[in-house]
């Protein structure tokens, strides 16, 4: 066992040291570049997240609407069932009233034309 002196376990000491260290030095390197990969990944990701959430919570805001319009129109019962009721879902929709079509007719017409429907739900309730 020559070989086995002071100088040579020294070196072969340092050089281990030297390997460790290298070792070490690599996996801080790569877990540098990881948290900047990371980084990066996130500044990129989170604003379209962000952006996806907002218009989510949007869309659920406005199915709200639609449905809370939607439900008054259904639970509408006497004179409330007039066509003005109409006005809450359309702008509930987003959509733009017409005032052409909801213009009133002379008060014959109008007054003809609601006997009419009433005519047409109590038929419809009798069968």
């Amino acid at each position: 066992m020559d070989w086995l002196t002071t100088e040579n376990v020294l070196a072969i000491g340092f050089t281990i040291l030297s390997i460790v260290f290298a070792c070490v030095s690599l996996w801080a390197i790569e877990m540098h570049y990881k948290q900047m990969l990371y980084i990066m990944m996130f500044s990129i990701v989170e604003p379209l997240y962000i952006e996806a959430t907002n218009e989510l919570h949007k869309q659920q805001r406005e199915k709200q609407a639609l449905y809370d319009a939607i439900l008054a129109h259904h639970s509408a019962r006497g004179h409330n069932r007039c066509w003005l009721n109409d006005l809450e879902l359309y702008k509930a929709a987003g959509l733009p009233p017409d005032p052409t079509l909801f213009k009133l007719p002379c008060l014959e017409e109008f007054l003809s034309k609601c006997q009419e429907y009433h005519q047409q739900q109590t038929q419809e309730e009798s069968k």
